[in-house]
């Protein structure tokens, strides 16, 4: 009972960190420098932001699905000793990680591991452009929602979606957030 406490709060102070430097609200300093050690992701050097989405029908499963793929994710993480922070949103993920080759087979992995146990539910990976700069990581986890909103358009499951390889759709992304702003541009 006491390891589930520690456990529990551990992936409370991660996902609020991770909450922070999504939304920019992180303030760089001694402070930051310290809750990132406490946690063990590294905040030197450029990251990257993946949006993880489970393709379901019924989003009431969600919630039990995105425990799983998190279970997950932290086995195939831990044995390649790999750091990320992760923030849990209703719909999605979102993962920080460095930016180093180790990422994208880590992530193919994951994927693919995920739709052998859960063919009817796949896995959807789309990941930012690398970012050197924490205040830039918002941007990023943008990027990376943009990615896997798009993802069922320009590949299927276990690929994983860079935002700089979609191939042009990267003139949709300032419109992302607000799908009436698409309308002019659709009017001959």
């Amino acid at each position: 009972m006491k390891e589930r406490a520690i456990a529990a709060t551990e992936w409370r102070l991660q996902g609020d960190f991770a909450e922070e430097i999504l939304t920019g609200r992180i303030a760089v300093g001694t402070e930051a420098e310290s809750r990132s050690r406490m946690l063990g992701y590294p905040l030197s050097g450029r990251h990257l932001i993946a949006g993880i989405k489970i393709s379901v029908a019924d989003h009431s499963a969600l919630p039990v699905l995105h425990q799983k793929a998190i279970t997950l994710l932290k086995r195939l993480a831990d044995r390649k000793g790999i750091a990320y922070l992760l923030k849990e949103r209703p719909l999605y993920m979102l993962l920080i990680v460095p930016d180093d080759k180790a990422i994208k087979p880590l992530l193919e992995q994951l994927a693919k591991a995920w739709n052998k146990l859960y063919p009817d539910s796949p896995l959807q990976v789309g990941l930012s452009s690398p970012r050197s700069q924490l205040s830039d990581l918002p941007d990023a986890a943008q990027e990376a929602i943009f990615t896997v909103r798009a993802y069922s358009l320009l590949t299927a499951s276990p690929a994983i979606l860079a935002y700089a390889d979609m191939r042009g759709y990267q003139f949709l992304y300032p419109f992302h957030q607000q799908v009436e702003t698409l309308a002019p541009l659709w009017q001959p």
